[in-house]
């Protein structure tokens, strides 16, 4: 038999698999899930998602559910992408759970880095290519009232929030300031005092790795949320300047050697507020101002960083 009768009697190499976990399903028509589903598909790769709130564990490895019930092995997959966590309360048993796949199995972001990550702590007192605004996190409201005296705004929030959600900004000498801060860190919960940048540009900037796949400027909408586009800030297309974005891929980098693969970083007058790590919002912002992330890029990129700081192979299509 010659050489292309061997070749057309081969069969040929199964396609890539990637598992999409998300704290909920479906997601929605403008969700990143959607967004990556639609690149990776594109690129020839085999794409579910599993709702992390049917995740158990068994003698055979973790296994979770589609939206039509039907468990997956996460063992199965080529390729982990960690979009949500699901409901709190079970926080740390999925947590757990899938770091126990991480020497074995790719992940675009290692779920024990995400546990450090999906916070606003790793980078107040860590040295990055951002400075950081002053910041302060405690349990003690009284505590955390004293560091707020003197002139200046404040920025009141929750350690690992998002979307905007329970931000209040404040005078540093507002007498209700103490009974906020006594709420906020009711039943020992920590709260975030973060010195507020007026007056200056706010970047939402989308990184894999050393790749700078997107950014748009946002600016202030409502009091409630400042500048985040789901409390009512706008978003626009503005070029980035070419600082930030060096200094964009060097926190890309960072955070790929921490085993953070993607990340949506926030940086306001040039400081770093925070890097958004569990489905950061801005594929489809940045399809909405006319400027999408290609598919190829994204898939080049999620792959690249992924083989970069993980130990199993990744396959590509």
């Amino acid at each position: 038999m010659d050489a292309v009768e061997c070749n057309q009697g081969a069969e040929a190499a199964p396609a890539p698999s990637l598992l999409l976990l998300l704290g909920g399903l479906p997601p929605g028509p403008e969700d990143n899930a959607t967004f990556i589903h639609r690149a990776f598909a594109g690129a020839g790769w085999t794409v579910r998602a599993l709702h992390l709130d049917t995740l158990r564990l068994g003698p055979t490895g973790p296994l979770a559910a589609d939206s039509s019930g039907t468990l997956h092995a996460l063992k199965s997959a080529d390729l982990l992408w960690v979009l949500g966590f699901g409901s709190r309360s079970a926080f740390l048993d999925k947590s757990q759970i899938l770091q126990s796949l991480e020497d074995a199995h790719a992940f675009v972001s290692q779920p024990s880095a995400l546990h450090l990550f999906h916070s606003k702590y790793p980078f107040i007192a860590t040295p990055t290519s951002f400075p950081h605004p002053e910041s302060y996190a405690s349990s003690d409201a009284a505590w955390l009232h004293r560091q707020a005296q003197g002139d200046g705004r404040w920025v009141l929030k929750p350690p690992a929030g998002s979307f905007g959600a329970e931000i209040s900004f404040w005078d540093g000498q507002d007498p209700a300031l103490r009974d906020v801060l006594v709420q906020a860190t009711k039943n020992g919960r920590y709260a975030l005092l973060q010195r507020e940048i007026e007056g200056a540009e706010e970047w939402r900037i989308l990184v894999a790795g050393e790749r700078v796949l997107g950014a748009y400027e946002r600016r202030p909408g409502t009091s409630r949320g400042g500048w985040n586009i789901a409390a009512g800030g706008t978003a626009h297309l503005t070029p980035l300047p070419q600082d930030l974005a060096t200094r964009a891929q060097a926190l890309g980098l960072q955070l790929a050697q921490a085993g953070i693969g993607y990340a949506g970083i926030d940086v306001r007058g040039g400081m770093l507020l925070e890097a958004n790590v569990i489905n950061p919002g801005g594929l489809a912002t940045l399809a909405t101002l006319g400027q999408p992330v290609a598919h190829d890029a994204l898939v080049s990129a999620i792959t690249a960083t992924a083989q970069h700081h993980q130990r199993a192979p990744v396959l590509t299509a």
